[in-house]
């Protein structure tokens, strides 16, 4: 093996015996182990993070995967639901617009044949005056009228 010459031990040695020296180097060794430190303790929770990883592997995919296709299915019966009241709706809807119009066109012929008997069956006015009431018998009182 190679040995240091004398003097290069002498040298050595008299920079570890120098204060500065030992406390330059003590910190040198301090830093050298907190990086290493801190790179065995980053590389441990990289490894722990991968091994929980692959265990919990597709754990919570499952369980959304599942409740998506509850929800989808519950989504189609309520939109088939939603379909068959609208046509219902429609339907209902169509119906009363022809009661409607049927209704509207028999109240019409009513009032034309209300007309038309009216009109022909009015009665003359009596002799003695007009064929209406006084205003006062409109209340409610019957109110005798001599002719």
């Amino acid at each position: 093996m190679f040995s240091l010459l004398p003097e290069e031990r002498r040298a050595r040695t008299a920079t570890y015996r120098d204060p500065r020296a030992r406390m330059l180097l003590a910190r040198i060794g301090r830093l050298t182990m907190g990086m290493g430190k801190a790179g065995v303790i980053g590389l441990a929770g990289g490894l722990m993070g991968l091994v929980l990883g692959y265990t919990l592997w597709g754990h919570p995919v499952d369980d959304l995967t599942s409740t998506l296709e509850t929800t989808r299915a519950e989504l189609l019966k309520t939109q088939g639901w939603l379909r068959d009241e609208i046509r219902s709706s429609d339907e209902r809807h169509e119906q009363v617009s022809k009661q409607l119009e049927r209704a509207l066109a028999e109240l019409a012929r009513v009032r034309a044949q209300l007309a038309q008997t009216s009109a022909a069956s009015t009665p003359s006015p009596p002799a003695g005056g007009s064929p209406r009431q006084p205003a006062r018998a409109s209340s409610g009182k019957f109110v005798r009228t001599t002719p």
